[in-house]
């Protein structure tokens, strides 16, 4: 068995102490941290924030930390799609696996 953990960390996030919840449902909500899980073999998406109306657009979550906040400021527009541009290859290949068991 094997689990992957998203641990909120507000000294080297550099958020408040008290924004774990928001942060880390961001995090899920923006794709960054997608929730599924993998059973022999068969994913299976537990959390899809796209069918809920609950997506949020990346740039939400990076600018909640200020470990990230410099990728949205000016010059950074590259980096900046280049990340988005793989989480949402990642999320398709989850939701093609989710939904093609055969994958």
């Amino acid at each position: 068995m094997y689990g992957k953990v998203l641990s909120f960390c507000p000294l080297n996030w550099t958020t408040t102490d008290d924004a774990a919840e928001n942060v880390l449902q961001v995090a899920i909500d923006s794709l960054f941290f997608p929730v599924y899980e993998v059973e022999r073999g068969s994913t299976t998406i537990t959390y899809d924030p796209e069918m809920l109306g609950r997506q949020r657009p990346l740039t939400d979550w990076l600018g909640m930390m200020g470990k990230t906040k410099h990728l949205l400021k000016e010059g950074n527009e590259d980096g900046l799609a280049a990340i988005e541009n793989e989480v949402m290859r990642r999320w398709r290949r989850i939701k093609a696996m989710h939904e093609n068991p055969e994958l």
